[in-house]
């Protein structure tokens, strides 16, 4: 006598793939909302500048931290053209 004979291991693997990807659906939405206010609570910061790989250099180190801007020059940045 088998002891999983009347059960369907197929519906149950469905049932459970089911169940565990409506799990990771949750989980990835509380990670995507968690993110935005995260991201709504660092600081901004504007870097100035003419050279591109200064504005690169700056902007990779700040970016893990702060909200980063950048300008090519002072006329944009006041402008508010960033």
């Amino acid at each position: 006598m088998t002891l999983f004979a009347e059960y369907d291991f197929d519906e149950a693997l469905i049932a459970l793939d089911s169940l565990l990807g409506s799990f990771d659906s949750r989980i990835a939405r509380h990670e995507k909302e968690r993110g935005m206010i995260e991201e709504q609570s660092r600081k901004t910061i504007l870097i100035v500048d003419d050279a591109p790989e200064n504005l690169d250099l700056l902007s990779g180190i700040l970016k893990p931290t702060y909200r980063v801007k950048v300008a090519k020059s002072g006329e944009r940045a006041s402008g508010g053209d960033c």
